[in-house]
């Protein structure tokens, strides 16, 4: 096989590690169609192996393209990029320069009703689900609603990529109409707006994706 170019998704010369930003596609020719899956290739950058995420249909001549995500710890600066099968190189050489994936500040994304989901800003259950990403942690997150301090229910993290936490937190039963919600991380203010609270699943639910009868 021999490897002819190596770019950023963007068509960039640089390759970034890590992130949702680190992802990159190469073309080579006359790669066996008996090593061409993502199973056995793979694409070594200095001296990290990063994964073949998509792998194209040949083009005239043999040619073929391989979309892969480069590791956050793969080394920085001048790398060399080579083409392995089995964790053996199997072509030439290229050379691109790595850099580290850019700094993502916190931010927030959404707040739905944690049920009824497509129910943006608008709140049918006792349950809100908000969603923030480029978070390290969460463990600092603190969420108030018209000055009551609201009690985490459930966390995950959907993306490890873009760090996007989804968070269900419990509104106080009494709060009805509109009130101000404020979420902050390390004390650093992410969102501050207005929600309606509703109530039209019943209050029993919470934490239970159950609806009143």
């Amino acid at each position: 096989p021999q490897l002819l170019s190596v770019n950023h998704y963007t068509g960039s010369s640089e390759l970034i590690a890590g992130g949702p930003e680190g992802f990159a596609t190469a073309f080579a020719v006359d790669v066996p169609e008996k090593i061409c899956s993502a199973a056995t290739l793979s694409v070594r950058v200095g001296e990290t192996e990063a994964r073949i995420r998509y792998i194209g249909p040949p083009y005239a001549e043999g040619l073929r393209q391989f979309n892969f995500q480069i590791p956050a710890d793969t080394l920085l600066g001048p790398q060399s990029v080579t083409l392995c099968s089995g964790g053996v190189p199997v072509s030439n050489s290229l050379s691109a320069f790595v850099r580290p994936s850019p700094r993502r500040d916190p931010r927030f994304i959404s707040v739905t009703d944690a049920v009824e989901i497509a129910s943006v800003n608008r709140i049918l259950s006792p349950l809100l689900q908000l969603t923030v990403d480029g978070c390290d942690t969460i463990e600092e997150l603190e969420v108030t609603i018209s000055g009551h301090e609201l009690e985490c229910v459930r966390s995950h993290c959907e993306d490890s990529l873009s760090k996007r936490y989804k968070v269900n937190v419990l509104a106080p039963d009494e709060l009805r109409g509109l009130n101000v919600l404020r979420v902050s991380l390390k004390g650093v203010l992410l969102y501050e707006g207005e929600v309606e609270l509703v109530r039209k699943v019943d209050s029993g639910g919470a934490g239970r994706d159950r609806t009143a009868g």
